[in-house]
């Protein structure tokens, strides 16, 4: 599995969410979170789609899903990286049809998680999170 790294529109929103942190600073305005005094620890550590494709890890479980929403005949894999150097990658092995590939993915030293999509004679298209586990 080849895999390259693409970021999309994830500068601009960085840009966006960036700008509106200043104007806030700016304002002197305090906002309280809605979910303030919750276990920060439950959800998905990693949550991301590739095109129309899906991937998420859930950080108390370890739980992950892998969904090809696409039929395009491209395979689709969420793909793993660990701190020591160690990669694994795991499939959607029914394609887009219904159901998603699941699995437990060790988590200690997890650094990073992909949603890839395989292209032929060309690096596959990645979205990708790092997390810190």
């Amino acid at each position: 599995m080849d895999k390259n790294v693409t970021t999309g529109g994830g500068m601009r929103r960085a840009l966006t969410v960036l700008a509106a942190a200043c104007a806030l600073g700016a304002a002197g305005t305090a906002t309280a979170s809605a979910d303030e005094g919750q276990d920060a620890a439950a959800g998905p550590i990693a949550e991301m789609h590739q095109g129309h494709d899906y991937g998420s890890v859930e950080r108390d479980t370890r739980d992950f899903l892998i969904c090809d929403n696409e039929a395009d005949g491209r395979k689709v894999y969420i793909w793993f990286e660990w701190a020591d150097g160690a990669a694994r990658g795991y499939s959607d092995a029914n394609g887009s049809k219904p159901g998603c590939g699941t699995g437990e993915v060790y988590t200690g030293g997890l650094r990073e998680v992909s949603v890839c999509e395989t292209i032929d004679w060309w690096p596959d298209a990645c979205t990708t999170k790092k997390v810190k586990w």
